[in-house]
């Protein structure tokens, strides 16, 4: 059982109110902690249950998600939320350099913050990032179905429905993540820790913000990606087993896939699917902790 002490908190940023949790001792090195799509910071747990106390871990709930503020109706969002929302918890934190890690399109999040601010981050740590790869397919070779999910649906389906969100009894809930992400019911139950909001009458509902399902992707055509992925400090992608492509997308991730596992990267493939990191953190956490501890920031840390 961990004994990393648990803190959390809000940090004020031109989105509203940002959630923000934290792990550890703030003395040790820092570790940014990004989750993934329609997720919370409360993904992270079960590794925290995993990896080693030496380091500070740090996450928060992207904005129209878990506990963070909502954003005004509007237009598509896109992943400039994610990205600034790490450079306001950075400037925060004060953080000179620290650790990256995240899951999916959160990964994603740290590989363009570290191409549009670089210098800070020193190592990044990417869980099952094929998946948030393979979005980029349309916006390379088919223009008009990016649109269509990105935005075009984004109008018709979700800033003109004016249906209230479902209400659930919590069992209910619990089914359905256990169901969607083929969980156990604790960890289902883990998974929804910050992300389910109590009512009257014993019923529940997501607090994730129906709009942050069309959150679109940057605008980044094959070329820019591999750009993106080859000018970033050492990278441990941790790739699940059970993978779901379309055989047109796979020819374009086998190339993304090429450039993260060049000199100075580390690439393993883990059994399981999308969500391994929360029903076996413990196939991922020894290469994690393995990653880290060879990082500058960590030896330099460990003379002080």
């Amino acid at each position: 059982m961990s004994g990393k002490e648990v803190k959390e908190w809000f940090v004020d940023t031109v989105f509203g109110k940002l959630a923000v949790v934290s792990w550890g001792d703030p003395s040790r090195p820092p570790v940014l902690m990004v989750h993934g799509y329609m997720d919370t910071a409360a993904t992270f747990i079960p590794l925290m249950e995993e990896l080693p106390d030496s380091y500070y871990y740090v996450a928060f709930d992207v904005p129209g998600h878990g506990k963070s503020c909502h954003l005004p109706m509007g237009p598509s969002p896109t992943q400039t939320i994610t990205i600034e929302s790490v450079r306001a918890v950075v400037n925060y934190m004060a953080w000179d350099s620290f650790l990256f890690m995240g899951h999916s399109i959160g990964g994603m999040a740290g590989v363009l913050y570290n191409r549009l601010y670089p210098g800070k981050i020193t190592r990044i740590v990417l869980l099952d990032p094929l998946l948030a790869l393979a979005v980029y397919y349309n916006v390379t070779h088919d223009i008009q179905e990016h649109y269509r999910r990105s935005y075009y649906n984004y109008y018709d389906q979700v800033i003109t429905n004016k249906n209230p969100r479902s209400l659930y009894p919590y069992d209910k809930a619990v089914s359905v993540i256990m169901k969607n992400r083929q969980l156990t019911r604790k960890q289902a139950e883990i998974v929804l820790s910050r992300s389910l909001e109590p009512l009257t009458g014993g019923l529940y509902r997501f607090t994730t913000q129906p709009i942050m399902k069309k959150l679109g992707c940057l605008p980044l055509r094959l070329n820019m990606l591999i750009d993106v992925l080859s000018k970033q400090p050492p990278i441990l992608s941790l790739v699940a087993s059970k993978q779901r492509f379309q055989t047109h997308e796979k020819e374009f991730i086998e190339q993304l896939s090429h450039v993260l596992k060049r000199e100075r990267n580390f690439y393993h493939t883990i059994e399981g699917h999308h969500d391994v990191h929360v029903t076996n953190p413990e196939l991922l956490a020894p290469f994690i902790a393995d990653f880290l501890k060879k990082d500058p920031l960590v030896n330099k840390k460990a003379k002080l």
